[in-house]
């Protein structure tokens, strides 16, 4: 008798652990069939990430949604109001099957989340907006400030410059696009003016503040200690910030700098330069060279000079970013607090080019960001959130752009530690 319930508990035994490698046998099969963009860019670290990645690899010319392909149920995920620890999965189709295929495709604990019907998906409302982008003259013609993807209403709004006009909405239904898709709203702004996603040639109080001190190393050596968000300017006079420490690898070796925004620079390996104080006048020095620009993202790498160390800026974690999410904002070795209002929008610059990033603003009248600012890091904790992209002239000093830090580290290829 006892031999026979022996081998019933081998037997039950052996049956889960073949239950088990068959389930591990169809993840792999499905994520290989499908390509997730997280395998692309090393970003499977977390569930979240897995979620937020899990569009398929066909390469992102301009790192636009328009240019992915989700899976055809999926449309998003938003914290759960009720249950802050659940997050909330829509799904255009909640059959166990797809539920089933989703929590394989992306290595999901189940019990983490809550899975709800919805009517769109992710695609159908990133095909919508790639429609109104291609618009000739969509964001300026039609007084719009951006479009996003509500992905907890699950519809795409369009965000109209100035105060609340129904004959705006009237007009754009009829002349440009009356879809069940679509939700209004308004900036509450008189002001118009696209974001400025570029750098400055000013030289103000604010830069002249910001030169860098001479520190000595044991007995002579001196080297130049770079804050987090750092001033620093090009041969061009093009003015930015630094943002988070990365490592570029070079062969057997790592090449240390920063990530910082790319439209600041014309070209790859232009200088990059630094005020340093010299008695009661100042020097002009070079602390490095940027050696990568994303084709993805406006991110760039920066390389430094062996005479400069990591400051404030060091952080050797990434994480993304996400709605409500309090940060930090670094400007030249001060982190001023702040909170990322809104994730993954779509706007137009001075210059015509349509940006996909996310937008903060900084809480209190004590500091300013403005244009010159760009690159700057942004912080959760001791984690770099992101980086700095754009600074909106309505923003009174307040409002920011930017892009995941993550993301931003994984398209240009570097770490945030030799060790990471």
């Amino acid at each position: 008798m006892k031999r026979i319930m022996l081998w019933s508990v081998v037997l039950i035994a052996l049956c889960f652990s073949c239950n088990e490698m068959e389930e591990q046998r169809t993840a792999r099969q499905i994520i290989e069939e499908w390509k997730p963009i997280y395998l692309r860019y090393d970003l499977a670290q977390t569930e979240h990430n897995r979620i937020k990645y899990c569009y398929k690899d066909e390469g992102e010319e301009k790192g636009l949604p328009s240019n992915r392909t989700y899976p055809e149920y999926y449309g998003g995920m938003y914290v759960d109001t009720i249950n802050p620890d659940k997050i909330v999965i829509n799904l255009t189709d909640t059959s166990e099957e797809v539920k089933e295929h989703f929590i394989q495709l992306c290595r999901l604990s189940p019990e983490n989340y809550i899975f709800r019907r919805c009517d769109w998906s992710l695609n159908e409302l990133h095909q919508l907006m790639n429609q109104l982008i291609d618009v000739p003259n969509f964001f300026r013609v039609w007084d719009v400030e951006y479009l996003k993807v509500l992905e907890e209403e699950n519809m795409l709004n369009v965000c109209f410059w100035g105060m609340y006009d129904e004959g705006k909405i009237s007009r754009f239904k009829s002349e440009v696009c009356n879809s069940p898709k679509l939700r209004f709203t308004f900036a509450g702004k008189i002001e118009k003016s696209s974001p400025q996603i570029e750098s400055t040639t000013e030289l103000d109080a604010d830069y002249l503040d910001a030169y860098y001190e001479l520190n000595v190393l044991g007995d002579s050596v001196r080297y130049l200690l770079l804050k987090g968000g750092s001033s620093f300017f090009t041969g061009g006079k093009q003015w930015g910030k630094v943002g988070f420490t990365a490592y570029l690898r070079d062969g057997n070796s790592w090449i240390q700098g920063f990530v910082t925004a790319a439209h600041i620079f014309k070209s790859p390996n232009e200088n990059i330069y630094a005020y340093v104080k010299s008695g009661e006048d100042k020097e002009t020095v070079k602390i490095g060279e940027c050696v990568k620009l994303s084709e993805v993202v406006d991110v760039a790498f920066c390389k430094i000079e062996s005479y400069c160390r990591p400051g404030g800026y060091h952080v050797e974690r990434a994480c993304g970013m996400r709605k409500n999410q309090e940060i930090s904002f670094w400007k030249n070795g001060i982190g001023i607090p702040g909170m990322i209002r809104a994730v993954d929008m779509t706007f137009d610059t001075d210059d015509g080019r349509v940006v996909y990033c996310h937008k903060g603003e900084i809480y209190g009248n004590t500091y300013q960001i403005k244009r010159g600012d760009s690159g700057a890091l942004i912080t959760e904790n001791s984690k770099a959130a992101g980086v700095a992209i754009g600074i909106p002239p309505y923003s009174d000093g307040h409002t920011f752009y930017a892009v995941d830090a993550d993301f931003a580290r994984s398209v240009l290829g570097v770490v945030m530690s030799p060790n990471y």
